[in-house]
């Protein structure tokens, strides 16, 4: 019908990079707008983005400017949406969003329930991972703070740290719902209707750590 699926890992995922190319602080998350973008002049009146293993720390900025969001430092200059200029962004412009997101359903399918910034955040947690150095970790979660005072009322939602930052970015620039993304996934596939008469589930996980029962697939199925 009219429900589009936009997987963030497909265009904008870590996983694209060999180690020697991951740059935490230029890496954004625009392809991923790009495909929600085409999603949209489709016709897609609901959306599920699922959001997760990325490769940037953006807050959802690249994103942001493929559906028309402008980013501006102090001088009036634009801005490249990314980890590196989140510091820098002094006014956000909207005047070429072409989409109304009060009549569009963007519903974000994530797995982790860290804020934005913060010793739980996106740069601290999960910055190392995508190539930051202990320096560019604290530059990128400076910048986050940053653009949470830019767009207020977002930034300690859980799953606001979600991809970079992507789960606060969905949220303050599509309205977004965010949604643990294992119930979302149960209930689109009608996964408690299947457990009718079974004994035994076999699922997996990349490796189990303190955060599988914090959202993850298996602690979901549990």
């Amino acid at each position: 019908g009219k429900t589009a699926f936009v997987e963030l890992a497909s265009a904008s995922g870590l996983h694209h990079l060999a180690a020697h190319e991951r740059d935490a602080l230029r890496a954004n998350t625009f392809g991923t707008g790009q495909v929600l973008r085409v999603a949209l002049e489709a016709g897609a009146t609901r959306v599920i983005l699922g959001v997760g293993g990325s490769a940037s720390t953006d807050g959802g900025t690249g994103l942001a400017a493929a559906l028309g969001y402008r980013f501006f430092d102090e001088t009036g200059t634009e801005l490249y949406p990314c980890g590196e200029t989140l510091e820098q962004i002094t006014r956000i412009d909207d005047a070429d969003v072409a989409f109304d997101f009060s009549k569009i359903r963007v519903e974000v399918a994530c797995d982790v329930t860290a804020p934005l910034f913060g010793p739980e955040g996106a740069a601290r947690v999960y910055g190392p991972q995508k190539g930051a150095t202990p320096e560019q970790v604290a530059r990128l979660d400076e910048g986050l703070r940053r653009l949470a005072r830019l767009r207020p009322g977002f930034d300690a939602a859980p799953g606001a740290g979600a991809a970079g930052g992507t789960g606060f970015g969905a949220m303050a620039f599509l309205n977004a719902q965010l949604r643990s993304g294992i119930d979302l996934v149960m209930e689109l596939t009608r996964f408690d209707d299947h457990l009718d008469g079974v004994d035994l589930i076999i699922t997996g996980e990349g490796k189990l750590d303190a955060q599988t029962l914090q959202g993850k697939l298996i602690g979901g199925i549990c």
